[in-house]
């Protein structure tokens, strides 16, 4: 698939995402504000774009990667620090979220791959057995680096990236996308 229909196909399946997730936040009463979508967004597309273009756009294999969106976007969840104060508002903290993450994303997914996508060459991108191996390397190395040091010893330290703890785990995770999504080519789809 070229890298402007996996841009195309995995804003669609995302944006439609988000919208199905709010409403279900909107109807139990879970809080959700905008720095907490954002973030969700940008945690599932890159997820999506990875595998849409990578993989190609099959049935199994979007049905995984939502699955992986969601769950990424959970490990993201419980690295970050809260942007709300959870003695005030119901967040969606729990496990159970990433069963109603994966149908809000799989659902939109789902959708276009039956009714949308008839004629369309969506085969997967071919990338050599070397990038995905340096993929996964640097994917790892700097997926660690976000993800596991604490805000204080990267305060102490100068090396906070971005403008708050949370832009750094949130490069973290995107850097760990990356390693899984080419490790899961490079495992599953030789």
């Amino acid at each position: 698939m070229t890298l402007k229909k996996a841009l195309a196909l995995s804003f669609v399946v995302t944006m439609s995402a988000m919208a199905l997730d709010m409403m279900f936040h909107m109807a139990t009463g879970v809080a959700v504000h905008l720095p907490y979508v954002l973030v969700k967004v940008a945690v599932v597309w890159f997820t999506l774009v990875l595998a849409y273009w990578w993989l190609g756009w099959r049935l199994w294999d979007g049905i995984v990667w939502s699955m992986g969106a969601s769950i990424l976007f959970d490990i993201y969840y419980n690295f970050a620090e809260p942007t709300l104060d959870r003695t005030v508002f119901t967040l969606d903290e729990a496990t159970f979220f990433i069963a109603v993450h994966f149908f809000c994303i799989v659902i939109p997914f789902l959708a276009l791959y039956k009714y949308g996508m008839d004629g369309l060459n969506l085969s997967g991108k071919n990338i050599s057995t070397g990038w995905l191996y340096k993929i996964i390397g640097v994917g790892a190395i700097f997926g660690a680096l976000g993800l596991f040091p604490s805000k204080a010893f990267l305060k102490s330290s100068g090396l906070l990236l971005g403008l708050s703890y949370n832009d750094h785990v949130l490069i973290g995770t995107l850097f760990v996308i990356a390693a899984l999504v080419a490790g899961y080519k490079l495992v599953f789809k030789k």
